[in-house]
This record gives structure tokens, C-alpha cells and sequence, in this order.
């Protein structure tokens, strides 16, 4: 288990828009995030999961998306592809290149 630093912690009690993001990442929900904000595409961004990857790795939710499996992974990213940007793809793959 890994400790989220102040400014995670911060945003988990806040609830903030990169928090829901990456907590629906997780559940592999993404298409239900209804952010209403035009400064904000629904867009999963390198921001987004690196946020995920330390919820994980604080072991805070129940996930759907297990970051440390291939498959699920590759499963993810065909079923969200519309909504990864190219660098969230590489972060996502990284790990088993």
C-alpha cells in the first residue's frame, strides 16, 4: 500500500474533477463521468491515469481495472479507445513493454 501525498489527499476529499476522473477509470466507468465543463473534454489524459495508478496503489476503491494486468488493461483500452489520449495509452502500456 502506497500513501497519497497532501495535494492527492486534498483532491480525494474535494472530490475534484481529476479525482472523479480517475476513480471512474478504475471502475472502468468512464463514459459515465458528466463533468459539464467545456474546459474539460472527456478526455482520459496521462494525468488521469497517473492519478488512478495512485488510488490504486493506495488501495482506497474497489477496482474493475487491474493497472498490474495486461489483460485487463488491453481490455480497458479497447473499450475506452475513443476517449484515451496517445500518451494515457503509453502510460497505461508502459509497465509491459
Amino acid at each position: 500500500m502506497q500513501l497519497l501525498t497532501p495535494d492527492e489527499l486534498t483532491a480525494l476529499l474535494n472530490g475534484t474533477p481529476q479525482v472523479k476522473r480517475a476513480v471512474a477509470v478504475l471502475k472502468d466507468r468512464f463514459e459515465a463521468v458528466d463533468d459539464d465543463n467545456p474546459f474539460l473534454p472527456k478526455r482520459i489524459t496521462s494525468e488521469t491515469i497517473r492519478m488512478a495508478q495512485q488510488l490504486a496503489a493506495a488501495n482506497l476503491f474497489t477496482t474493475k481495472l487491474d493497472l498490474n494486468d495486461y489483460r485487463s488493461v488491453h481490455a480497458f483500452i479497447v473499450r475506452n479507445d475513443k476517449y484515451l489520449n496517445a500518451d494515457a495509452k503509453n502510460l497505461l502500456l508502459g509497465p509491459f513493454n
